[in-house]
């Protein structure tokens, strides 16, 4: 099976750094590597490692929540290209 990349589009969140919860804005996108058949299923294997990520940690995976809270579906602009290895790349 080959890999895949899989990228979220950037968005903007704020690191809570005070009491309140307030703090910076910070501009980031979400990144997964997984096995998949086809850009789709990478997709779904990339949103559901999310979705494991962001139960065990809050900070990771924010795009999840980031979409639902637009009442978006939290596939709507995922990017997934077939990941190339680094030493691939040198060497080609």
């Amino acid at each position: 099976m080959p890999k895949y990349a899989v990228w979220t589009p950037f968005y903007i969140v704020t690191i809570p750094i005070l009491e309140d919860g307030s703090g910076p804005l910070e501009e980031t996108c979400d990144y997964i590597e997984v096995e998949a058949e086809t850009p789709r299923q990478a997709k779904v294997f990339a949103v559901r490692a999310w979705r494991a990520l962001n139960t065990k940690n809050r900070r990771e995976a924010e795009w999840i929540a980031h979409q639902r809270s637009n009442g978006a579906s939290p596939f709507t602009g995922l990017k997934a290209e077939v990941a190339n290895s680094f030493i691939g790349r040198i060497l080609r």
